[in-house]
């Protein structure tokens, strides 16, 4: 029936002898030739496919040119060859169904039916897919002209190179929850792609999934990541900010380097962090990840394959603070980071500086260790000749090791110690080689207060000069039916307060509960318009620990 079909095509479930139709031959509706014998253009700007349809075959929709919408309902269950190629789709929904679509090569042995379909741009896909080819290809893997996919809530697994390659696709959207692990180079090398949306059920990020990928600057990993494979993430842009779960557990090698971040938090939990690396790596995962000038934060404990430092030779990183579930450090932990500049333990299970952690970090400027420190290994902080402020909260002077401050300016660097431990100082060994020992008249920062002005929050401290960190959530909105609406919120703010050289004050946290009344003022915030915000006429605020 070359030539034949053409304008708006319904096929019926039932042909007219009666039989089902079950199938679309192949090149059912390819256009072959520039005219049909009338001279009518021989293609079909439209297509409806019955329920009844199980499989399209090879070529059928080839050269259709003005077909740009197409759906594949939910019983098609198998698609040939070149089914699309050169066709005018742009947009294809792929139905929702529990049923798996299989699919065949395109016009090149490497490039799938959904590849070769040249004027694609947007795709639906509501079931997995499943490609012939023998040589682990994807099903969208080389697509020139794809730049937006979204997964429905009944696709349970992505194909290695899923996406490989597909060099204009920008936004990639999983609906399901049934999906646990993004493959092997499934968005590889995809150089356009920018925002990634990932469900609340991937547990595995896989070797290269997103490989330079170096316009990704949205992505999220949700809190079910346990597992980030090797070079997952390497040459990717990646927000500035950037969060490792507390669920991660493993991060293979090289998974973040050149990313460009610049502040990076490992989420605190009681379970460690285990980084792949080889003996021969020049650094570990961290080598390469960061862009000048980073901070660091560390919740967690971090265990290396080998006895690498986990910040060994790292670059970029100017701030390092560890959070109050870290239990150790390991040897080398910052050997020779040349960029480091400050230093905060805040944990009090942290009992050791090994040996070597900070050794030959040359930018070092301060450091602040916790009560808890018995013990300064050998190496700990040699030639790190730009220390000039050392923060030593243990009341009993640790001991040290062999060479733990050599390089280091003694008569420069100013030792700060608890009430009380002065003497003790001046008479340890080590120790007693600083010039400028003296005592810190707190150890700790105290807890802030607040008080409500103008309809703001005003943090206070006992302890000056210190910085406010503070949290705050506020419920949502809602709907409903009826001829009024009780107008009545609940705010609340977590803060705590820090220094250098305090350890971080106890969390204060306020509920504020606002309710309507008869007597609103207008604007009251002075922020130009009056709502809920301006409502403020039964204030409470509860500190509580």
């Amino acid at each position: 029936y070359y030539n034949t079909y053409y304008g708006d095509i319904v096929i019926p479930e039932t042909a007219p002898n009666g039989y089902t139709v079950v199938a679309i031959g192949e090149g059912a509706f390819q256009r072959l030739s520039d005219s049909r014998f009338d001279g009518t253009p021989p293609t079909i700007s439209s297509v409806t496919i019955p329920k009844t349809v199980k499989k399209i075959g090879n070529s059928a929709f080839k050269n259709c040119n003005l077909l740009t919408t197409f759906t594949i309902p939910a019983t098609v269950e198998e698609i040939g060859n070149c089914v699309f190629d050169y066709s005018g789709i742009t947009t294809m929904t792929i139905e929702d169904t529990e049923t798996p679509l299989t699919i065949g090569g395109g016009t090149m042995s490497n490039i799938n039916v959904f590849g070769s379909a040249s004027a694609l741009t947007t795709v639906y896909a509501g079931r997995d897919i499943t490609p012939t080819s023998t040589q682990n290809t994807g099903p969208f893997q080389f697509a020139e002209t794809i730049t937006d996919i979204t997964y429905g809530p009944k696709v349970t697994k992505l194909n290695k190179h899923e996406f490989w390659r597909c060099k204009v696709i920008k936004n990639v959207k999983i609906l399901s929850n049934q999906i646990t692990v993004i493959p092997e180079e499934a968005f590889g090398e995809c150089s356009a792609l920018e925002k990634v949306e990932l469900p609340q059920s991937i547990v595995t990020i896989q070797n290269s999934a997103f490989l330079w990928c170096n316009n990704l600057s949205s992505i999220v990993l949700p809190p079910t990541v346990k597992t980030i494979g090797s070079s997952a993430f390497s040459g990717c842009v990646l927000t500035p900010e950037f969060t490792i779960p507390a669920s991660v557990e493993e991060l293979g090698r090289s998974s973040f380097n050149s990313t460009g971040i610049t502040s990076l938090t490992i989420e605190d939990s009681d379970k460690p962090l285990f980084i792949r690396v080889n003996s021969s790596d020049n650094g570990t995962v961290f080598a390469g990840a960061f862009k000048s000038p980073c901070t660091v934060y560390v919740g967690k404990d971090i265990t290396c394959e080998v006895e690498k430092g986990p910040f060994q030779f790292a670059e970029n990183i100017t701030d390092i603070t560890y959070g109050p579930k870290v239990t150790k450090l390991n040897k080398h932990e910052f050997w020779r980071c040349k960029s480091i500049k400050n230093v905060k333990i805040l944990s009090t299970q942290v009992t050791e500086i090994p040996a070597g952690a900070f050794g030959e970090c040359s930018a070092l400027e301060t450091v602040i260790l916790p009560s808890s420190i018995n013990n300064v290994a050998g190496g700990a902080f040699i030639w790190d000749y730009a220390l000039m402020t050392i923060y030593a909260n243990p009341i009993v002077p640790p001991t040290c090791g062999n060479q733990v401050f050599d390089g280091v300016d003694k008569q420069a660097c100013a030792l700060f110690v608890p009430r009380g431990s002065l003497e003790d100082y001046k008479a340890a060994p080590v120790w007693k080689e600083f010039f400028n020992i003296e005592e810190m008249a707190e150890t700790k920062c105290a807890r802030p207060t607040a008080t409500l002005e103008n309809g703001h929050l005003k943090f206070n401290c006992d302890t000056k000069n210190v910085t406010f960190h503070y949290e705050y959530s506020y419920p949502e909105g809602g709907k409903g039916e009826g001829d009024d609406v009780a107008i009545i919120q609940t705010i609340t703010v977590s803060v705590y307060a820090s220094r250098t050289g305090l350890e971080d004050s106890d969390v204060a946290v306020y509920e504020l509960t606002i309710t309507g009344g008869n007597n609103i003022q207008g604007d009251v915030n002075g922020d130009g318009i009056v709502d809920v915000a301006d409502i403020a006429n039964v204030i409470s605020i509860m500190a509580k620990q």
